[in-house]
Order: C-alpha cells, then structure tokens, then sequence
C-alpha cells in the first residue's frame, strides 16, 4: 500500500488512490463521498470528503481547514442509516497508511462529547424537500418501491453511495442479504 502524504498539495490522482487503499479495508463501506468527475477525480481543494461506514459506526474525512496542513478523521455513533452522532473530537493525520491502520482499530463506543445532536447523513436533498400538498421527498421515494424494495428499506442496514458525479448520484440500499440502487437526479430506482 502506497503511504499518501494527506494535505494541501495531495493531488486528485493521490485522493482517487486514498480512496481506493479505503474501500480495500473489509467490510468498509462508502456511506458519502464529494463530487468527482467522469473520471473519479475530485475536482478543487474543498470538493473531497468522505463518510465511510465501518464497524457499525461512520467515520467523517476532510481535508484538515484549521491551521493544520493534513486531513482529519472524525468518529461518530451510527443511530439509523442516515442519522449519526459526533462520538469524539476530530484525529488529524498527514499519512494515508497511518490514517487508515487507526482506522482499523478504533472502535466507536458511544458518545463521549456532551450536547452532541443527531445528524442526518447525505441522501438526496430532495429526501428533505416539502413539496406541494405537503408531501415530502422521502414520501415520494417510498411510493416508487415495489414490494422486494419495500422488503429491503423495510430492513435496512446501511445505505452506500456508489456514485456522485455532475450527471448522477447513485445510493444503494442494502438488507442483509439484498440491495437495490436508486438514481437520485433520474429518481429511477434499479435492482
């Protein structure tokens, strides 16, 4: 495994490479990541971020913006497959390889900051919208899903964007044994 120096000057191929060693790691998963291109390069200094989902808990991954010159890791509790909670301070690191053996053996326990609030991870943000009539995004998701879907979201244990360009964002949704991908632009869903 190549060991990345993460910072200022990490380059869009070293990022797509970053990303690449993290997904290797078993049963890791890509919960969100930033906008890339065609490609798969993230394009601007503030386009790359990442939420991965390991060991039931998310961990959050950005360029560090606060007067150190690496990349931070923040731990959060998983709540729902969507919602998460701020475990602990950020861990700021300036090496691929170290970044990702502390993220092997960190194991998320529980809240140790005091006045966190639940947030909400990703999805479409057109899950969030009210539309006419007061019918929500996430409402009209439900109504597209046939009964397998309805089986799998129903169950659901994590959901995993598999795509995030200009022209589409796909999410996954996973049970524990089935999936099915949803096209959030088209609002097209796909087994």
């Amino acid at each position: 495994m190549k060991n990345i120096e993460l910072g200022y000057y990490t380059t869009a191929e070293e990022l797509k490479e970053f990303v690449e060693q993290l997904k290797s790691i078993d049963s890791l998963t890509v919960a969100n990541i930033g906008k890339t291109d065609s490609n798969g390069l993230f394009s601007g200094y503030n386009s790359f971020y990442l939420t991965v989902e390991y060991k039931n808990s998310f961990f959050y991954i950005q360029r560090s913006n606060e007067g150190f010159d690496g990349f931070y890791i923040l731990p959060y509790v998983k709540i729902s497959p969507w919602e998460q909670k701020q475990a602990e301070y950020p861990k700021n690191f300036n090496w691929s390889v170290d970044m990702i053996e502390w993220l092997k053996n960190k194991t998320v326990s529980g809240c140790k900051i005091p006045g966190t609030f639940t947030q909400r991870i990703y999805l479409d943000i057109d899950f969030f919208r009210i539309y006419d009539k007061g019918i929500t995004g996430m409402q009209m998701f439900k109504s597209q899903l046939g009964y397998r879907e309805k089986e799998i979201f129903n169950s659901l244990e994590k959901i995993e964007m598999i795509q995030n360009t200009n022209d589409y964002q796909v999410l996954r949704f996973h049970s524990a044994d089935k999936f099915f991908d949803y096209e959030c632009n088209s609002k097209t869903i796909t087994v």
